[in-house]
């Protein structure tokens, strides 16, 4: 490093400890007006120049939250606290190399800042472990929910999610990979109600056209796995993730013995649509979506098939291996499931 470069470095760090030392003189000088409780989201963290570019950004992150009183529960009428925890989030995560890296950092991520919060109030330490749930929650994130239950068994914990997140934790533990998927009815394109597990579903071609039709019994040629699509058609995350599955379903790999022809993956769509507003949607979104069975649970989230499968949010997805009815694979994207099946079919 030249001697430019330390002379910069230098100077930036006496400016950066006088403007922190102004930004508290500040905060105590203005200590009766609401806002000094924000001062400290502008603090600037300490930064180590002798490194490499990963070891400044983990300096700033060692140092993220030197400026914040985590006793001060004024914080939480703020929104710059989401805020500033949204970007310690995206700057922690901005280490990953690959997505493998990113998947096992989000757990960490989230136990840092709420270890930081632990110290402080007990409602900040349940508004932290609330947001990181949320997190983990709607991108379905299981390593992370698991862990967050040290912190529902803490008494001190004030979170508003620990039951959601009990839930959530039992779910885990239930269904994994090798236990039977929890059986419901649903009904047959002929109308008639019919166990899950006894579901099968066959491609007769006709014409040099393949038409899908839905029938029970246990003699029916079938796709080799089911995969239950929990979501919402009124979802950001859901149409994402239904977006890029589409496009799968319709290139994946076709098996025709005997002539019939059906896919490696047949898709069943459990709605959890049940407003006014949604279930419009819901109805438009189907008719882009031929080739999977729709269904719509009544009572959505609280719907007993959300509730068998301890769906607390959208979209989740489970692979059922259509001859056993066990789960196979519980994966978390359109990503995650062609990886299983890759991996399934070099065996």
């Amino acid at each position: 490093q030249s001697q430019f470069y330390k002379q910069g470095t230098e100077e930036y760090q006496k400016r950066r400890n006088n403007y922190n030392h102004w930004l508290k003189e500040q905060a105590t000088l203005h200590k009766a007006m609401f806002v000094s409780h924000t001062f400290g989201f502008q603090y600037l963290p300490q930064i180590v120049f002798n490194g490499s570019e990963t070891a400044r950004q983990q300096s700033v992150i060692a140092h993220y939250f030197d400026g914040i009183d985590f006793k001060d529960t004024l914080l939480l009428h703020t929104n710059d606290l989401k805020n500033f925890i949204t970007a310690y989030v995206n700057i922690y995560a901005s280490l990953a190399k690959t997505q493998a890296d990113l998947d096992s950092l989000y757990p960490l991520i989230g136990k840092t800042a709420i270890e930081k919060a632990r110290l402080g109030n007990p409602k900040l330490y349940g508004w932290m472990v609330d947001y990181f749930y949320n997190g983990y929650e709607s991108t379905n994130m299981p390593a992370g929910i698991k862990m967050l239950e040290p912190y529902i068994n803490d008494t001190a914990c004030l979170t508003t999610k620990r039951q959601a997140i009990e839930k959530r934790l039992k779910g885990i533990k239930t269904l994994t990979i090798g236990t039977l998927a929890p059986d419901f009815m649903l009904k047959d394109d002929a109308g008639n109600d019919v166990l899950f597990s006894k579901y099968k579903s066959v491609r007769h071609c006709e014409g040099g056209t393949a038409r899908p039709e839905f029938i029970s019994g246990t003699e029916a040629i079938s796709a080799k796995y089911k995969l239950l699509l929990f979501w919402s058609a009124d979802c950001s995350h859901c149409k994402e993730l239904v977006g890029k599955l589409y496009t799968w379903y319709n290139q994946q790999p076709v098996n025709t013995p005997n002539g019939a022809s059906y896919p490696l993956v047949e898709v069943f769509a459990l709605s959890l649509d049940e407003s006014e507003t949604e279930i419009p949607i819901w109805q438009n979104a189907i008719t882009q979506l031929p080739g999977w069975k729709h269904i719509r649970c009544e009572g959505g989230i609280n719907s007993p098939e959300a509730n068998a499968y301890f769906i607390l949010s959208t979209p989740v997805m489970f692979l059922i291996d259509n001859k056993t009815n066990k789960i196979c694979a519980i994966p978390e994207n359109t990503d995650k499931l062609k990886q299983y099946l890759d991996e399934i079919s070099k065996k």
